[in-house]
């Protein structure tokens, strides 16, 4: 089996959660880099890369960290190690490490952490609250006969989909890396000739951000909150009951739900319940007054569950030349006494 380059692992992170499917204010994809040829055989997973997760990953002589959360968010202005951000990209870069998250991509893509938190309810029907839009998913197709030209391509764009059909070579590639590819081929083939196709990407409606939940048949709010228990584990629930559930038979049919801080997706809202992670005060008596309850279960554990799925898809995708474990340093920062 050949060993798994960094290019290749990218894109396999990416048919598992294109980051065109993102929300807009999110920064996701590969935050810290290493050469597209790098070898990566060791790989660690977590919620949020803290120095002392990072110290994990360098202690694990991993090569790759898929971060959940972006560790850079807001722009950085120096890298003088003064914020803990800082010196994450510092030893970073020092060891050669690279960072990648997926974090609202991997939310809204199929399969990802919004359907994990969906299937609690198996036989419940599941649609996006927030369909990924329309979007433009250029194709640059290049009139160069041979396959020398095809892998000199590959080797320089291993990041990115290259086919050869006919004598002719195809990239698929998002609109950020038109500029990119356009570069390499003029390097390599300056009088080659090019044509950009721009292929539309219907929204689909399983797919995006959130997901509202229908159960098969009404049932017990009681049922329902044991069923998210089990589905994270001994944590506390928080639980803000609307006026149509405090009593005893109260039901639920529908639900909608958010991994994380869902405040922002869940507004407007009209499910019998609300369910995520973290939500304001305000938004929760929102949600109570139009008779809607809402169950919060703190932040990270709506997400750290998923992270078991992830490495099992990664280790279909990747093949047995990589080792994927999940970190033991990273957890939820608050407790409960």
């Amino acid at each position: 089996m050949l060993p798994l380059t960094l290019g290749r692992a990218l894109q396999v992170l990416e048919q598992i959660a294109p980051l065109a499917l993102a929300a807009e204010w999110d920064n996701v994809g590969l935050l810290v880099g290493a050469p597209p040829d790098r070898t990566v055989s060791k790989c660690l997973l977590c919620i949020d890369l803290t120095e002392s997760v990072l110290d994990e990953a360098l202690e694990t002589e991993a090569e790759l960290v898929l971060a959940y959360h972006p560790p850079i968010f807001a722009p950085l202005r120096r890298l003088a190690g003064g914020s803990p951000t800082e010196r994450i990209v510092q030893r970073s870069l020092a060891n050669g490490l690279a960072i990648y998250s997926p974090h609202t991509a991997l939310d809204a893509a199929p399969g990802g952490v919004n359907d994990w938190l969906a299937a609690t309810f198996p036989d419940a029907t599941c649609e996006a609250l927030e369909p990924a839009p329309v979007r433009r998913s250029p194709r640059v197709v290049c009139c160069a006969g041979g396959r020398v030209a095809a892998d000199g391509w590959r080797a320089r764009l291993g990041d990115l989909k290259v086919t050869e059909t006919g004598g002719h070579v195809e990239i698929r590639c998002e609109a950020s890396d038109l500029i990119r590819v356009e570069q390499v081929l003029r390097a390599t083939h300056p009088s080659v000739e090019t044509e950009v196709w721009v292929q539309e990407l219907a929204p689909n409606v399983g797919v995006g951000q959130g997901r509202r939940v229908t159960l098969a048949e009404p049932r017990p709010l009681e049922w329902v909150l044991e069923q998210m228990k089990a589905r994270l584990g001994p944590w506390p629930l928080r639980v803000a009951f609307s006026s149509a559930h405090r009593a005893s038979d109260a039901r639920v049919e529908t639900i909608a739900l958010c991994a994380g801080a869902g405040g922002s997706v869940l507004s407007g809202a009209r499910e019998d319940l609300l369910w995520t992670g973290e939500m304001r005060h305000h938004d929760v008596l929102a949600a109570m007054a139009v008779g809607s309850s809402v169950v919060l279960s703190e932040h990270s554990h709506t997400e750290r569950g998923y992270l078991a799925v992830l490495a099992e898809r990664l280790r279909r995708e990747w093949g047995e030349s990589v080792k994927i474990h999940c970190s033991a340093r990273d957890r939820e920062p608050l407790e409960v006494f």
